[in-house]
């Protein structure tokens, strides 16, 4: 009876010890990467000009981060920002409230996220440019190149985390 319960004790035991490695499996290294944007984030504005809306970043699994931008006038933007293992690199997907959705491969050069072709409209001849060049752990600068009369303009922008800062 002792070595049946010993042996039962000991099976449960290895079926526990199991379980706990069996769980979601650890991100990728380049996948990390993505914890950078957890958090809540705001623009920087001028004094007295008004507040430009908030994005709230959250992770969603290992691989994901999914963003909410609320701004005052009722627009926003729905953003996913993943890491693809089989390809080594990520993608995003952002909806517009007030405009068309998109969808983009993203290139990470140190420290630096620049939104590149979209794989769905690759002719899209004048589509912005986007980067995000992280500047802290807390800050990073949005540059956005429009072309205007056939040339590109840029504005940049810097955006600090106001909340979930770890």
């Amino acid at each position: 009876m002792i070595r049946l319960t010993t042996l039962t004790l000991a099976s449960l035991l290895l079926a526990i010890t199991a379980s706990a490695q069996t769980g979601q499996p650890a991100a990728p290294r380049d996948a990390e990467r993505l914890a950078f944007w957890v958090g809540t984030w705001q623009e920087e504005t001028p004094p007295g000009a008004p507040s430009p809306g908030t994005e709230t970043c959250e992770p969603y699994g290992a691989l994901n981060v999914v963003c909410t931008l609320t701004v005052p006038d009722g627009g926003g933007q729905l953003t996913v920002l993943s890491y693809l293992p089989a390809t080594k690199t990520f993608a995003v997907f952002a909806a517009h409230k007030d405009a068309e959705s998109e969808v983009r491969t993203v290139r990470l050069t140190g420290k630096t996220w620049e939104w590149t072709e979209n794989p769905l409209n690759p002719q899209a001849a004048g589509s912005p440019r986007v980067k995000f060049t992280e500047t802290s752990p807390t800050s990073y600068d949005v540059t956005i190149d429009v072309m205007k009369d056939g040339k590109w303009q840029s504005t940049t922008t810097r955006v600090n985390k106001i909340g979930g800062i770890r």
